[in-house]
C-alpha cells in the first residue's frame, strides 16, 4: 500500500471577494473572509448563494463549472447590464495576491497583482494567457482539478459506500478522472504510428545511387579539365600577342592608303585653285570699270536735300490746317444741341425726386404697421404656441378619462399581484413538504420491493439445493432442504415504486417551477409599476398643458376654448401676412421711383459732360488753327507745294538707285580682291601638303615590311599576306570557345560533385534521424502496450482505495468523536466501530446521519489527496470548507449530529462556510452571511464574526451533496 504524503506547498485562503454585474449581484458587493471561522450562508432560492463559489472560480480561472464547455463568460453578466467584474484577494505561499477579471462591452480584461511589504499593489500582469498560467502555478491546480476539490462530490461517495464493487469502481474512476489513462494509451499509440510514418518518409528520402566512388570519379574528371584549361590559356596568350602585331600591320596599311590618297587629292586641288585665281582677276577688272561709269551718272543728277526737307515739313501742316477750318461750323451746331438736352434733363430730375420722397414715406408707414402685427402674433405664439400645437391638445384631452380609468385598473392589478406574492413562502414550504412526503413514500415502496426481492431470491435458491450437495452460497454440505415457499407481490411492489417515483418527479417539477412563477409575478409588478408611472406622467402632462393654455383646469368647454384660441392665433398670422404683402408692394414702388430718379440724374450728368467736351473741342480747334497759320506764313499754296515736293521725290529716288549700284560694284571689286589673296594662300598650302604626304608614304612602306617579318617569326600558325588579323582573330575565337567549353564542363562537374557531397551528408543525417525515430517508436509502442493492460488501472484503483480509507478515517474519527474509521479489503469498504471492540460493520448498517458523515469524510479525503491520486501538480492543503446544500433532506436527528460534528472540523483553525436553507442549522453557527434578494439585484449582509485567531494560509473548497 502506498504511503500517504502530506506536502503543504499549496496553501491558499481567500481574504476578500468583490463583484458587480455578476449573475444576481448587479450592484457592487463585497465579502470579507478575514475574521470568519465557522459561519452560515443563507438566503432565498435564486438569491445567489452558490454564485459566491462561481465568483471565486471565475476570478481564479475565468470560467465556472455551471457554464460547461459550450457556455461563455458573457452569460455570467447580470441581465440588463453591459459590464461586470469579479476581484478576489487571497493569501498564498506567504504572498498576498489580487486577481481581477471583467467584461466591458466587447472586451474581456484581467489583471493579477501582488501586494508589497509596504501595502502597495504592483502593476502586475494583464495578459489573460499569462494570468491563467500564473494562477495555476500559484494555486497548484488547473481548473478541472480545482473544481473537483472545490465542489466536493459528497453525493457520489454516498453511492460509493452503499453500492456494489462494480459501482464503486465506476464512481472512483469518475472521481479520479482515470479516463485519462485510456487517452494516454491512445496518444502513445498515435505517437508510435506518427514516428513510424515519419521514419518511412525519411527512409524514402535516402538516395542510394550516390556513393563515394561517384565522388572520386568526378574529382578525377575535374582535374583533367583543369589541365586542359591551362593549355588553352597559354595558346590564347600567344594569339593575343600576335593579334596586337596584326592590328599594328593593318593600321600601317590603312595609313599608307590614306597618305597616297591625300597626295593625289593635293595635286588635283592645286590645278583647280590656279584656274579659280585667273577667274577672280577677270572679275576685279570688270568691277573697276563699272564704278567709273556710275560716278559720272551721279554727278549729272540735280537734287537739293535742304529744300526737300523743308517742303516735307510744310505739306502735312497745310493739309491739317485745311481740315480744321472745315470742322469748326459742325462743332458749333453740336454745342447748341447739347445746351437744349441739358435743360430738358434737369427738369425731369426735379419731378422724379418729388415722386421718390412720397414713395419712401409710404414704405416707412407700411413697415411700422407690419412690426406691430408681428409683435402681437409673436406674443400669442410664445404663450400658446402654433395653432397646430393648440389643436394637438384636444385629442389628448379627449383621452384623459380613458387614461385615468387605466390608472385605476393598474393600481388594482398591482395590489392583486402583491397579495399573491405575499403567500410565496407558505406556498413554497407546502411544495417542499409535498416533495418530502413523496420521497418518504417512494423510500417505503423501495424497501417493500427489496423485501419481496430477497424472498424471491431465497425461493429461487431453494430450487438449487439438494441433499448432500454443497450450498452455492456458503459451499457447505446441505443436510436439510427447507420447505418450498410461495412468493408473490414483486410485480405489484415494482408498480408501487414506479408510481411513487412519478409522484416524486411531479412534486419536484412543481417545486422547481414555483419560484420561477413567483419571479414572473415580481416582474409583472415591476412592469405594471413602470406602466403606471408612465400613465400618471401623461395625465399630469395633459393637465399642466391645459392649465398653461386655458388658465384653468380642463372642463366641458375646454375643447371649444382651444379651437377659439387656435383661430385667434391664425387671424394674427393672417394680419402679419397682409401687412408683409403691403410692405413688399410699397418697397417695390420706392425702389422703382429711386431707380427712375437715379436714371434721370445720370442722364443729366451725361448731357453736361457732352456739352463740356464739345466746348473744349472748339477751343482746341481754334488754337491749333491759329498756330498752323503762323507756321505756314511763308509757304506756297497747298497745290503748288505738292508739285514741288513730287519733283524732288523723283530726283531723290534716281540718286539713291545710282548710289546702290555704286555700293554693289565696290563690294564686287573688294570680294574679287579678297578671293585672289585667299586662293593664292590655299595653293601654297596644298603644294606643301603634297610634299609631306609623299614623304610619309615612303616611311610607312618601310614599317609595313618590318611588321610582316615580325608576325611571321612569332605566329604559331601560317598567315596569308593581307589576311593576318582576320586569321588570328578566328583562331583566337576558336581557342576561347574551347576554353569556355572546358570551364563549363568543369563547373558543371563541380556542381555535380557538390550535390553528391551534400546528398552523402543528407543521407548520413537522414539515417541518424531514422535511428532516433526508431528508438522513440519503440518507447511509445511499449508505453501503449503497458497502458492497454487492465492491471495498471487496477493498481491505481487499489492504491486509491487504501489512500482514501486512511485519509477518510482521520476525518471520520474527528466527525464521530473517535468512534468510527474505515477499513478496506481489496475493493470492499466497511466501517470499524471502535466503541464495540473494533467490530467491522457494513457501511449499509450506518444510520442516515452516520452515512452523511461517512460520505462527507470520503469527500474531504478525496479533496485532500486529489493531486496525488490523479497526477495533478502539487498537493492540496484542505484548511477551508464550503458545504453547499444537502442539509434540507436530513431528519432532525441527523441534522443534530452534523451540527455537532462541524465544530470538530473547525478545531484546527479551518474556515468553514455552510450554505443552507435550514434555519435551525444556521442559528447554531456563530456567524452568518445573508444573501438578500432585492427587486433587481442581490446583496451581501455579514452578521456576527468568529473569534479572531492566529492567521494560517488556507485553501477554499465546497461540498456539493
Amino acid at each position: 500500500m502506498p504511503s500517504i504524503r502530506w506536502n503543504w506547498r499549496w496553501l491558499m485562503r481567500p481574504i476578500k471577494l468583490e463583484m458587480q454585474g455578476f449573475t444576481s449581484f448587479r450592484q457592487h458587493s463585497e465579502l470579507h473572509f478575514s475574521e470568519l471561522d465557522l459561519f452560515a450562508i443563507t438566503g432565498p432560492t435564486g438569491a445567489g448563494k452558490s454564485s459566491l463559489l462561481d465568483a471565486i472560480t471565475y476570478a481564479l480561472y475565468g470560467k465556472t463549472a455551471r457554464l460547461g464547455k459550450s457556455g461563455t463568460a458573457r452569460e455570467l453578466v447580470s441581465q440588463g447590464c453591459t459590464s461586470m467584474f469579479v476581484a478576489l484577494e487571497f493569501h498564498a505561499a506567504n504572498e498576498i495576491y489580487r486577481v481581477h477579471r471583467g467584461i466591458k462591452g466587447s472586451s474581456v480584461k484581467a489583471r493579477l497583482s501582488t501586494k508589497s511589504a509596504g501595502g502597495e499593489w504592483g502593476s502586475g500582469i494583464a495578459s489573460i494567457r499569462e494570468i491563467d498560467a500564473a494562477v495555476e502555478r500559484i494555486v497548484g491546480l488547473d481548473f478541472e482539478g480545482f473544481t473537483r476539490a472545490v465542489i466536493l462530490p459528497q453525493g457520489q461517495f454516498d453511492e460509493f459506500l452503499r453500492g456494489d464493487a462494480r459501482q464503486r469502481r465506476g464512481v472512483l474512476k469518475d472521481l479520479l478522472n482515470l479516463q485519462h489513462l485510456e487517452s494516454m494509451m491512445q496518444k502513445a499509440n498515435a505517437k508510435a504510428q506518427h514516428f513510424t510514418i515519419q521514419m518511412q518518409a525519411i527512409e524514402s528520402q535516402v538516395d542510394e545511387e550516390v556513393t563515394d566512388e561517384t565522388r572520386k570519379q568526378l574529382e578525377n574528371s575535374i582535374a583533367t579539365l583543369t589541365s586542359q584549361e591551362t593549355q588553352h590559356h597559354e595558346l590564347i596568350r600567344r594569339l593575343e600577342q600576335c593579334e596586337q602585331t596584326a592590328e599594328q600591320l593593318a593600321n600601317l596599311r590603312l595609313q599608307s592608303q590614306n597618305y597616297e590618297t591625300g597626295f593625289q587629292a593635293s595635286e588635283q586641288e592645286s590645278v583647280k585653285l590656279q584656274v579659280e585665281i585667273q577667274n577672280s582677276q577677270k572679275l576685279f577688272q570688270q568691277s573697276q570699270k563699272e564704278l567709273e561709269e556710275i560716278q559720272s551718272a551721279i554727278a549729272a543728277v540735280a537734287y537739293d536735300s535742304d529744300e526737300h526737307f523743308r517742303l516735307t515739313q510744310w505739306a502735312p501742316q497745310a493739309e491739317r490746317l485745311e481740315k480744321l477750318r472745315a470742322q469748326l461750323p459742325e462743332l458749333n451746331k453740336k454745342k447748341t444741341s447739347g445746351e437744349r438736352d441739358l435743360e430738358s434733363a434737369a427738369a425731369g430730375l426735379k419731378e422724379a425726386d418729388s415722386i421718390l420722397a412720397g414713395a419712401a414715406h409710404a414704405h416707412k408707414s407700411d413697415e411700422e404697421k407690419l412690426q406691430a402685427a408681428k409683435d402681437s402674433c409673436q406674443v400669442m405664439q410664445q404663450h400658446y404656441g402654433l395653432p397646430a400645437n393648440v389643436r394637438a391638445l384636444a385629442p389628448r384631452l379627449k383621452q384623459l378619462p380613458q387614461l385615468e380609468q387605466q390608472i385605476s385598473l393598474l393600481r388594482s392589478e398591482i395590489g392583486s399581484a402583491h397579495k399573491k406574492l405575499s403567500g410565496k413562502e407558505k406556498f413554497l414550504s407546502g411544495l417542499a413538504d409535498a416533495v418530502e412526503q413523496a420521497r418518504t413514500r417512494k423510500h417505503a415502496a423501495e424497501e417493500q420491493l427489496e423485501h419481496f426481492k430477497v424472498k424471491h431470491r431465497a425461493a429461487e435458491l431453494r430450487h438449487g439445493l439438494h441433499l448432500g450437495s454443497p450450498c452455492p452460497v456458503c459451499e457447505q454440505t446441505v443436510t436439510t432442504v427447507p420447505p418450498a415457499i410461495a412468493v408473490a407481490g414483486v410485480q405489484d411492489a415494482e408498480i408501487m415504486v414506479q408510481k411513487a417515483d412519478e409522484v416524486l418527479a411531479q412534486a419536484r417539477a412543481a417545486a422547481a417551477k414555483a419560484p420561477g412563477e413567483f419571479d414572473l409575478i415580481a416582474r409583472d409588478i415591476a412592469h405594471y409599476a413602470e406602466k403606471l408611472h408612465d400613465l400618471e406622467a401623461s395625465v399630469s402632462s395633459i393637465r399642466e398643458q391645459a392649465r398653461t393654455m386655458l388658465g384653468a383646469e380642463p372642463g366641458p368647454q375646454s375643447l371649444d376654448q382651444l379651437e377659439q384660441l387656435a383661430l385667434s392665433i391664425e387671424q394674427a398670422q393672417k394680419e402679419v401676412d397682409k401687412s408683409d404683402k403691403q410692405v413688399r408692394a410699397s418697397r417695390e414702388a420706392e425702389s422703382e421711383a429711386r431707380q427712375n430718379a437715379e436714371s434721370l440724374k445720370h442722364k443729366c450728368e451725361r448731357s453736361r459732360e457732352r456739352l463740356e467736351d464739345i466746348t473744349m473741342q472748339i477751343r482746341e480747334t481754334q488754337g491749333e488753327t491759329e498756330e498752323l497759320e503762323r507756321k505756314l506764313s511763308g509757304a506756297p499754296a497747298l497745290p503748288l507745294l505738292k508739285q514741288q515736293l513730287e519733283k524732288l521725290n523723283h530726283a531723290k529716288t534716281a540718286r539713291e538707285d545710282l548710289e546702290k549700284r555704286h555700293n554693289k560694284a565696290e563690294s564686287a571689286k573688294a570680294a574679287a580682291e579678297t578671293a585672289i589673296t585667299d586662293l593664292q594662300g590655299r595653293l601654297k598650302s596644298e603644294t606643301s601638303r603634297a610634299r609631306k604626304a609623299k614623304k610619309d608614304l615612303e616611311k610607312v612602306t618601310g614599317e609595313i615590311e618590318a611588321a610582316v617579318e615580325t608576325l611571321k617569326a612569332s605566329a604559331p600558325l601560317e598567315l596569308s599576306n593581307g589576311a593576318e588579323l582576320a586569321t588570328v582573330k578566328r583562331e583566337l575565337k576558336i581557342a576561347g570557345e574551347r576554353l569556355r567549353d572546358a570551364e563549363l564542363a568543369r563547373n558543371k562537374q563541380q556542381v555535380q560533385l557538390q550535390g553528391v557531397v551534400e546528398k552523402l551528408e543528407k543521407n548520413r543525417e537522414l539515417l541518424e534521424r531514422c535511428a532516433a525515430l526508431k528508438k522513440s517508436t519503440a518507447i511509445y509502442r511499449e508505453l501503449g502496450t503497458l497502458l492497454h493492460a487492465n492491471q495498471f488501472q487496477d493498481y491505481m484503483l487499489r492504491s486509491s482505495y487504501q489512500l482514501l480509507a486512511q485519509a477518510g478515517s482521520q476525518y471520520f474519527q474527528d466527525l464521530t468523536g473517535g468512534r468510527y474509521s474505515f477499513h478496506v479489503q481489496e475493493d470492499q469498504f466497511s466501517v470499524r466501530d471502535h466503541a464495540n471492540g473494533d467490530d467491522l460493520r457494513s457501511a449499509g448498517t450506518l444510520s442516515g446521519g452516520e452515512s452523511f458523515l461517512a460520505s462527507l469524510s470520503l469527500a474531504l479525503a478525496l479533496a485532500q489527496s486529489i493531486a496525488e491520486l490523479s497526477g495533478e501538480r502539487g498537493f492540496v492543503a484542505l484548511e477551508s470548507l464550503f458545504l453547499d446544500e444537502g442539509f434540507s433532506t436530513l431528519d432532525p436527528e441527523t441534522l443534530g449530529k452534523v451540527a455537532d460534528a462541524l465544530p470538530a472540523l473547525q478545531k484546527k483553525g479551518r474556515l468553514i462556510g455552510v450554505i443552507t436553507h435550514v434555519e435551525s442549522l444556521a442559528e447554531q453557527l456563530p456567524a452568518r452571511i445573508e444573501i438578500e434578494k432585492t427587486s433587481n439585484s442581490s446583496r451581501i449582509v455579514q452578521r456576527g464574526a468568529a473569534g479572531k485567531g492566529t492567521f494560517v494560509p488556507l485553501a477554499s473548497f465546497a461540498v456539493n451533496s
